[in-house]
Order: C-alpha cells, then structure tokens, then sequence
C-alpha cells in the first residue's frame, strides 16, 4: 500500500472489495457462462486501477461486441491487436 500512489490508493480502496469477490466467482464458478459474468466484471476494477497507475508497457483496453447477446464487454490486453476471449461454445 506504501508504494501506491495517491491516486492509486483511492481507486484501490474503492475496488478492494469488488475486485476479491469478483476474482472468487471466476476462480470457484463451475460454469463458464458464471466465470464469463465475473471475468467481465473483474476487467472492469482492474481496468480503473490501470487508468492510474504507470505501466511498463502499453495496456490496452479492448471491446468484445460479440459478448452477452451483442451488448458487448470489455477487457485489458498487452496487445494492441483484438483478440476476443469469450469465444461462443456449443
């Protein structure tokens, strides 16, 4: 925590929670439309902390449309390049 920035600190203090019961429900969920849910849900606490902290590299934030029926989600990547993580199986 000593090592965040003020910023930082207060984005982390808002999601702490959010973030350790999303991560619970992708890593304890049986069904991969479950993880789904929560996968989309953790992307989007780690993307706030990632719009104030200072990364190494480039981290891009990338829109899945064809996610939830076409409403779409969103998710961090290292590559600028879409490639889509919620692939439909049937």
């Amino acid at each position: 925590m000593t090592k965040l920035s003020a910023g930082e600190h207060t984005v982390w203090m808002n999601i702490m929670k959010d973030l350790t019961a999303h991560t619970e429900k992708v890593a304890t969920a049986k069904d991969i439309s479950k993880q789904r849910e929560g996968f989309v849900l953790l992307s989007k606490n780690i993307y706030e902390l990632a719009k104030v902290s200072r990364q190494d590299v480039p981290v891009y934030y990338q829109h899945c449309p064809m996610y939830n029926n076409g409403k779409g989600a969103n998710w961090l990547s290292k590559q600028s390049a879409i490639k889509i993580p919620f692939m439909v199986r049937k």
